[in-house]
């Protein structure tokens, strides 16, 4: 009996630490998705104060209103041309001339062009700047003003319209997310980040982590060369060790963190306060999604179907969420985009994202038993199997102990 009542009291001790499951949807997520329920596939505490998760929807969709079928973007990254002028110059010559298509006028400026989806509002690809582009259309083909925002200029040209009755079936079919979390209450936790690289040949996460008996949870790194004794493609820190990048870099926003200290998202500027950062791409700050440091990487950001990895943080709350999603398999999981990431982030409470690689890179592993267990179905092997995860050159981890600040 008193054993009994030991186990009982311990269990319940254990519960009150479980890190929190998700809120509630914030304000700005679109309606039609509040009415969605998380299944919750998996949960597993893995220290007090550390849980994972697994969600899935199964009957998530993409519908919700009128959307463009293409949207072309340029950058003000691009150092040899006024991108805000050239644009100017092809909507021009786009109304003057009917017969004339937006891909010949890029061409003949010898120019790239982004082909980019773009869902009208209601979606989880939507964006502020975008709703005063489309409103200036008025007839299909009509080609929007030249719009700004952070990460640069672009136009739309509207090729086809849909209204919200009837939608192309393509869009109101069955669309799985599935999602893995951990979700860390740092204040009733005791544990520590750590980094690690592969060295000169690339290993998987599993590979890297696997001689640290402490480590609970481990998702892959930043971005990363695929060639085989290459730097870094994005400067790393690791316990006070700098690794020097090839110059050209476009990220200049990290995961940042003293050993056994709340990480925060900071700005290489300030690289010399830590001992430890990765590098990704700053996606939200203060609940609102901003891609002001998007560089070449904004070519990704409204594509659907790819795998991401990302961090969330609450610094009021301090609570930190890792995130990885499935992608690349259509009836599986096709993925998700930026936006809906970082959407799915708020709902686990935080107001800070930061992206790191995506793609085939993605892995999410576990403390089960003795050893870390992959969780997701990383697409390298182009299989929905637990057998294609990449070989990538760093990743982030989580230890039990260690903690230094309160």
């Amino acid at each position: 009996m008193r054993k009994l009542l030991f186990t009982l009291l311990f269990a319940l001790t254990l519960s009150a630490s479980v890190a929190a499951a998700p809120g509630d949807y914030p304000a700005e997520f679109p309606e039609v998705f509040k009415k969605l329920k998380m299944e919750e596939v998996d949960s597993k505490q893995l220290a007090p104060g550390v849980t994972y998760y697994r969600y899935y929807f199964e009957d998530f969709t993409r519908q919700n209103g009128a959307f463009c079928d293409v949207a072309y973007i340029y950058l003000k990254h691009n150092p040899n041309k006024d991108m805000k002028a050239v644009l100017e110059d092809i909507r021009s010559k786009l109304k003057a001339d009917k017969n004339l298509t937006f891909d010949a006028v890029a061409a003949e400026k010898k120019l790239k062009v982004q082909k980019l989806p773009l869902l009208l509002p209601g979606s989880l690809m939507w964006q502020k700047p975008m709703e005063d582009a489309v409103a200036a259309l008025k007839n299909v083909g009509d080609v929007t003003p030249v719009v700004e925002c952070d990460g640069g200029y672009y136009l739309i040209v509207l090729m086809k319209k849909y209204e919200k009755n009837p939608l192309p079936e393509q869009w109101t079919k069955k669309f799985p997310v599935s999602l893995y979390f951990v979700v860390v209450d740092w204040d009733k936790a005791n544990v520590s980040f750590k980094l690690a690289e592969s060295g000169m040949i690339h290993q998987t996460v599993e590979d890297m982590v696997r001689k640290n008996k402490k480590a609970i949870a481990a998702i892959n790194g930043a971005y990363f060369h695929y060639k085989p004794f290459a730097a870094p493609y994005y400067p790393l820190k690791i316990d006070g060790k700098y690794y020097e990048p090839p110059k050209g870099y476009d990220s200049k926003q990290g995961m940042m963190f003293n050993n056994g200290c709340f990480p925060v998202i900071d700005h290489l500027d300030n690289l010399d306060k830590y001992d430890n950062c990765i590098m990704g791409y700053y996606l939200m700050k203060g609940g609102k999604i901003s891609f002001n440091n998007g560089g070449s990487h904004w070519h990704g950001i409204f594509k659907g179907s790819t795998p991401h990895t990302a961090v969330g943080l609450n610094r009021e709350t301090k609570k930190i969420v890792l995130l990885v999603s499935d992608g690349r398999f259509p009836k599986q999981a096709p993925g998700l985009n930026l936006y809906s990431s970082c959407y799915f982030l708020k709902i686990m409470g935080c107001d800070e994202a930061l992206t790191i690689d995506g793609g085939g890179s993605c892995q999410m592993l576990i403390k089960k038993g003795k050893k870390l267990e992959l969780q997701n179905c990383p697409s390298d092997n182009g299989k929905f199997d637990q057998k294609g995860a990449r070989r990538v050159h760093s990743c982030i981890y989580l230890t039990k102990g260690g903690k230094k600040d309160k």
